[in-house]
């Protein structure tokens, strides 16, 4: 459609370039939101209004607080924003907002856990911006926001029903939209597979791919193949699990410079976990030279392999790395932690030696 409009035209309108930033950042539209946005601050610095330059930078925040590394960078141009914004500007108020609270999640003790405050102050924030986009009419800037405010706040602070119940409304706001359904579905899906609910999981991805396969969305296709694959593999589904992880990569786009290093270390604990060893290990290695914000993850990851097949005296930097950060992954990864340890114990035991007098709550203890 833009390129239709001469393009001289379309930067006389400042105003014209947000509305469209603003959706392809509500369809994850990566590529496309990159291109925009570099057009509309040179735009904005020639034709934008006070109320303009505000709402750009906004938009520079979000994109901005979305690599969890510059998330203060971003905080600190929201809260200008804000301050700077009158209560009028409703929609400018409430990006602003959910920046400041996405870049509350971000921030941790020195050891890299997530203080509850930090957790709480992010639920505020998030909440408040909800009201404002439904003040201002735009249910589904609203209905986007679900993602965080149920995986984030809620089930982070263990009320997974409650995150749950959040999805169900964030899907009745966009339901007009069907990307971002898509994408709001595909958390549902992931919020199941940590209930064990895997049937509706597996249904909830299906309806995604089925979404994917009628919009060409590669990026919905992946999220919706890496839900299955998590499935499949709690399940101990093995065969399943690796033609999932084969799929998710086979949809690689603009997505994987945001979340590839996510995807292969949650791969690589999903894929051993039912037998591929030698191929999570190749992942494991793949995702360490990827570049990202995924370390915690990774980290994760290995102390899994080395819990299953390593030596435990090599993995022990491991266990202690893991459970500093086993805040900063969030509550949704922290389960993994708890039976990454669990899985430990017979190997740590194991290596013990036979006239030792240290008892297996020992073994139990490292892992706390």
């Amino acid at each position: 459609m833009l390129e239709r409009i001469a393009g001289d035209v379309l930067d006389r309108l400042p105003g014209a370039l947000l509305l469209v930033a603003r959706s392809c950042h509500a369809a994850a539209m990566l590529a496309q939101r990159a291109r925009i946005m570099a057009r509309l601050t040179k735009a904005v610095n020639v034709h934008g209004t006070p109320s303009l330059h505000r709402a750009v930078d906004a938009e520079i925040a979000t994109d901005l607080v979305s690599d969890g590394n510059r998330a203060r960078e971003a905080e600190a141009i929201a809260q200008r924003v804000l301050a700077e914004t009158p209560s009028s500007e409703l929609i400018t108020r409430a990006r602003a907002l959910s920046v400041i609270g996405r870049a509350a999640y971000w921030r941790r003790e020195p050891d890299g856990r997530l203080p509850i405050a930090a957790t709480q102050d992010s639920g505020a924030y998030l909440a408040q911006a909800d009201r404002l986009f439904l003040e201002a009419g735009d249910r589904a800037a609203a209905g986007g926001l679900a993602p965080y405010r149920a995986m984030w706040i809620e089930f982070n602070l263990g009320r997974p029903l409650a995150a749950l119940e959040i999805l169900d409304e964030g899907l009745m706001l966009v339901s007009s939209h069907p990307r971002r359904f898509g994408f709001v579905l595909s958390f549902r899906a992931k919020l199941l597979v940590y209930l064990g609910r895997h049937d509706e999981a597996e249904a909830a991805a299906g309806e995604v791919m089925r979404i994917a396969d009628r919009l060409g969305d590669r990026h919905l296709a992946a999220y919706a193949d890496w839900e299955l694959m998590r499935s499949h593999s709690m399940r101990g589904d093995a065969a399943a699990t690796l033609h999932e992880a084969q799929q998710t990569e086979a949809s690689r786009a603009d997505w994987w410079e945001v979340a590839g290093q996510d995807f292969l270390a949650d791969a690589a604990d999903h894929l051993d976990l039912v037998g591929y060893v030698a191929l999570a290990s190749e992942y494991l290695e793949r995702a360490k030279g990827v570049p990202g914000d995924a370390e915690p993850l990774i980290a994760m990851a290995e102390c899994a392999l080395l819990s299953r097949h390593g030596d435990p005296e090599s993995g022990s930097p491991w266990y202690t790395a893991t459970a500093s950060r086993r805040a900063s992954t969030g509550g949704s990864h922290s389960w993994r932690h708890t039976r990454v340890c669990a899985a430990s114990i017979p190997t740590r035991a194991r290596s013990l030696p036979a006239r030792s007098s240290r008892p297996l709550a020992s073994a139990r203890r490292s892992c706390r």
